[in-house]
């Protein structure tokens, strides 16, 4: 240490005397909890329905978090870069994942609640390269760059409610198949949108 200087670390590191959830009677501004090395198992207050942009961002310990029913809005970047972060559990009142939200949660791979989701927004899970499944509602709006690079295989319900994007080959399901890649994302999604799923195999798309 250089003599004369103190260092604070408490807003760098988030130490144990940093804010804490209950300082925040209804939304949890942007950047509060960047850094935190103490939070671990996350579950967000009742009382609370905004969580700000990057509010939680690079928590390095950060494994579950659980987000009530009470939340509606969710920032960008809100857990970006939380390498650790494994489990997730979504409002059922958000209808947005927004840009860069879980990118670089490299640990991610469980995700519940995802029935109420009609929009993920540009880079929403980036990085995310231990996601090897995702089940949503049909119809939703998914930009190009959202999802992990891994995934190749979409599925649409046989009974035209849901699609499941995958990492992996499914054998002996109930949906109808298609592959993907980077080069025909554009037709993915389209279809992912459209009502109904008797379209061309989209991997042999012009």
């Amino acid at each position: 240490m250089i003599e004369g200087i103190k260092v604070d670390n408490s807003r760098l590191y988030g130490t144990q005397s940093g804010p804490k959830l209950a300082d925040f009677p209804s939304e949890i501004k942007a950047n509060s909890f960047q850094y935190r090395r103490d939070l671990t198992f996350m579950r967000i207050p009742q009382a609370i329905t905004e969580l700000g942009r990057y509010c939680f961002a690079r928590c390095p310990e950060l494994i579950s978090v659980y987000i009530p029913d009470s939340v509606k809005r969710v920032e960008a970047g809100a857990f970006f870069d939380c390498k650790k972060l494994e489990y997730v559990r979504f409002s059922s009142e958000q209808k947005v994942i927004a840009e860069k939200c879980f990118g670089g949660c490299k640990s991610l791979v469980v995700l519940n609640g995802l029935e109420s989701i009609v929009e993920i927004e540009p880079y929403a899970f980036d990085g995310c390269d231990s996601l090897k499944e995702i089940t949503l509602s049909k119809g939703i709006t998914i930009d190009e760059t959202a999802l992990p690079n891994n995934f190749k295989y979409i599925y649409v319900a046989n009974d035209d409610k849901s699609v499941t994007l995958s990492a992996d080959k499914k054998e002996n399901i109930d949906a109808k198949q298609y592959d993907f890649s980077n080069e025909n994302m554009s037709n993915l999604f389209n279809m992912v949108k459209e009502s109904a799923p008797e379209i061309p195999n989209v991997a042999k798309t012009e």
